[in-house]
């Protein structure tokens, strides 16, 4: 019978059993969590409940909030020692660990810089405990500052890539200016109108010493002259 319950708990996508929940809270307030979960998981539990530690996160949530701080604190720990010592129960980026962290951060924030510390030092999941890259670091404070460099190399790179952006958008409007002088003398109103897109500047002087806008004038090209005169207004 108690067998049957489990199989049924185990093939659910919204409960997390509370056999699991209790195994785990035991797991988590032992002084070796490492020992203590060889002790409470069978090979057969092991095997029913791997699944559950990539369930989706509303489950584990819900379970999260009902806890005090110090249960939530050993479900935590009893959750990242099970990743690191059961078959089959390293879960990633999806571990129930992240979402459970997530809620202790949320509630205990004073607490959990030192929860943070220890998941780190005790876990080789890439992605705990924030869920993000974690860089491999070991504690707290490698992490921060890997997070630190790797958000100033983001940022430089991202400057980098703007000034690229901005000397590409200068360049393709320094080109169409040196076009927009044929197109007025040829009269083609849809090459004027097209280079004046790509941020042509009709007021520059040509070698001639006349501007684009001023040669439109001088030959009447009234249609020209007008659509620039608009692009200006447009522009300041």
């Amino acid at each position: 019978m108690i067998r049957k319950h489990l199989e049924r708990d185990t093939m659910s996508d919204h409960v997390i059993p509370p056999e699991l929940v209790a195994k785990l809270l035991r797991t988590g307030r032992s002084n070796d969590p490492s020992q203590a979960i060889v002790s409470e998981f069978s090979a057969y539990d092991q095997n029913a409940y791997s699944s559950f530690m990539r369930m989706l996160p509303a489950p584990w949530k819900q379970v999260g909030n009902a806890l005090s701080e110090s249960d939530l604190f050993a479900l935590i720990r009893a959750i990242v020692v099970a990743e690191e010592t059961l078959p089959n129960w390293n879960a990633g980026s999806v571990s129930p660990a992240i979402w459970l962290f997530r809620i202790f951060n949320e509630k205990y924030p004073a607490e959990a810089r030192q929860l943070a510390d220890w998941i780190l030092a005790n876990s080789s999941n890439g992605w705990l405990p924030y869920g993000s890259a974690n860089y491999g670091a070991d504690s707290i404070a490698e992490y921060e500052i890997h997070h630190r460099v790797h958000n100033e190399a983001k940022s430089n790179k991202a400057q980098i890539e703007n000034v690229r952006a901005l000397e590409g958008k200068r360049r393709r409007a320094d080109e169409a200016t040196a076009k927009l002088f044929g197109a007025v003398k040829r009269n083609d109103i849809k090459a004027v109108a097209a280079l004046l897109a790509q941020g042509a500047n009709s007021g520059m002087q040509g070698t001639d010493g006349l501007s684009a806008i001023e040669l439109a004038k001088s030959l009447n090209r009234t249609a020209i002259y007008n659509a620039m005169i608009s692009d200006e207004t447009k522009h300041g």
